[in-house]
């Protein structure tokens, strides 16, 4: 079987056709979705390439780690909160936003909002583009982190 997609394909340059989700078609949801509102002159290639970077070290031990010890587990946003201050410096998780949903009983955490300001580029401290965005609510008070795929 072959998938079909009916959002429109961004223009990538081929390091960039190997990002995660691009076979589910993922990189077009997010395009369409974030990318496109991105202000960056480099298109579709300079928002997965910014994309790339925030995600590395925000996928460090004191974030990911904290995710990964809760997979099928409720996690409290006031926790992951916290490591975001840990990680990046005292205020940062003042701008990160939890989304959750309700699935037949259960509520899942479905989405991080994490709130920058500045340019993204290499060597750009990420509790300075933290630090420069207004503080957010935090969202939902937790759930339980689904393990991938499952939703």
């Amino acid at each position: 079987m072959v998938a079909t997609f009916c959002l429109p394909e961004p223009r990538l340059t081929s390091p960039n056709r190997s990002l995660p989700g691009t076979a589910s078609g993922l990189h077009r949801h997010e395009w369409i979705k974030h990318g496109t509102c991105h202000r960056a002159p480099g298109g579709a290639d300079e928002y997965y390439d910014d994309t790339l970077l925030l995600m590395e070290r925000i996928n460090g031990p004191e974030i990911a780690g904290l995710i990964a010890a809760r997979v099928g587990r409720h996690m409290h946003t006031a926790e992951l909160r916290a490591a975001f201050d840990a990680a990046f410096g005292p205020g940062a998780g003042n701008r990160v936003e939890v989304r959750c949903t309700n699935d037949d009983g259960r509520r899942l955490i479905q989405e991080l909002r994490i709130h920058l300001r500045g340019v993204i580029e290499p060597g750009a401290e990420h509790g300075a583009l933290l630090a420069a965005a207004d503080p957010v609510p935090p969202g939902c008070n937790g759930g339980i982190v689904d393990p991938a795929g499952l939703q």
